[in-house]
């Protein structure tokens, strides 16, 4: 149990310096980068800025855990093999899977990690990320043109966008429409504000038209209270990406969806990620093991290589992803194929370690 203990212990202290420095890289090009195109314009506290990414911390975590586990396995085996702590254990009779265990341990651990962040401190910290986004663009940073249409009875309303956030309809427009389906009168809104049974409708201008269509008079009105056939429910869209979302919520989203008729592939692919993604922890630290046995004497190759093969696997993962977002792949296949053929190709590859009668 020394032993294990010795060498998960620098596994473990190589994974927090790889995720602490994957941290400060993303906080330092992303905030280069919104300093000049958004915190510049905007101007919020500092407090804010530094809240915006405090909350951010949970998910840049849970992306960062499988770059940390596969630089942890690579850094702990050249370590012990250039200071040939590995020849020392294994003429000691340290076999294989001996060695093998506190790596594996600690890819489990990172994958455990990432699962638990990514289900249960992820949602809360986006949600008040997106919040506090929103609250520093004043509003806008989440409005989206959608242009949506609804028929109730012999009336029809069309929307441009809808402010979540101040539960707030924009550009609204409301078509009263005859039995013989001509026009009645036409209502436009800039924007409506939720009062919580009907609608406030600001800088409002109704035009009245008679049987043969023509336009017989129009009237502006500065405030207007309506009742609309919106429901705040269907309303309120998820702010939050897909990766930032409870397996539940993003099930439930998924569902609402597909009864709207609209294209879910995509939260599909995603819903299958949030196990996939955190198990790459797991591994791609059989990479690592392969540096260490394979590749003990010739550690500039084994590097190259070991890097080689994780940049063809994330490049592989992000090519299956692509193509089951667009149905070319099964959803389940995209998010786990690529993590299925490091397995297969790494436990190939070990085989002559396994098979050594030490």
């Amino acid at each position: 149990m020394r032993l294990f203990f010795y060498i998960f212990k620098r596994y473990c202290g190589y994974a927090l310096a790889v995720v602490a420095l994957c941290l400060f890289l993303f906080i330092f090009f992303d905030f280069s980068h919104r300093a000049r195109v958004f915190f510049s314009k905007v101007e919020p506290p500092s407090l804010d800025i530094a809240l915006f990414y405090f909350y951010q911390l949970p998910f840049m975590v849970v992306q960062a855990l499988p770059v940390a586990a596969l630089l942890a396995a690579v850094l702990t085996m050249l370590v012990l093999g250039r200071n040939h702590e590995i020849t020392a254990m294994r003429a000691a009779g340290a076999g294989p899977l001996l060695l093998c265990a506190p790596l594996l341990a600690g890819g489990v651990l990172c994958s455990a990690l990432g699962c638990f962040a990514g289900e249960w401190l992820v949602p809360v910290s986006a949600e008040k990320m997106r919040r506090l986004e929103a609250q520093m663009a004043g509003g806008t940073q989440y409005r989206r043109d959608e242009h949506v249409w609804l028929k109730n009875g012999n009336m029809i309303f069309r929307y441009r966008t809808y402010d979540p956030y101040r539960q707030r309809l924009l550009g609204l427009k409301q078509i009263h429409l005859r039995d013989d389906f001509g026009v009645k009168t036409i209502t436009t809104a800039a924007q409506a504000d939720y009062r919580g049974k009907d609608w406030l409708l600001h800088e409002t201008q109704v035009r009245h038209y008679d049987h043969r269509g023509l336009l017989v008079r129009a009237e502006k009105r500065e405030q207007h209270v309506a009742e609309l056939p919106f429901k705040l429910a269907w309303l309120q869209r998820e702010q939050r990406q897909a990766l930032e979302l409870r397996r539940a919520e993003l099930q439930q989203l998924i569902v609402s969806r597909h009864a709207r008729g609209e294209n879910t592939l995509a939260q599909q692919v995603d819903l299958h990620l949030k196990i996939a993604y955190p198990c790459a922890a797991l591994f791609v630290v059989l990479l690592g093991l392969r540096f260490g046995f394979v590749y003990q004497r010739r550690a500039l190759q084994g590097v190259l290589a070991t890097f080689a093969i994780g940049f063809t696997y994330w490049l592989v993962l992000g090519i299956c992803t692509a193509l089951g977002r667009v149905g070319a792949v099964n959803p389940f296949a995209a998010a786990w194929l690529a993590n299925a053929l490091l397995l297969l190709y790494c436990m190939w590859s070990m085989r002559p370690v396994f098979r050594q009668q030490d």
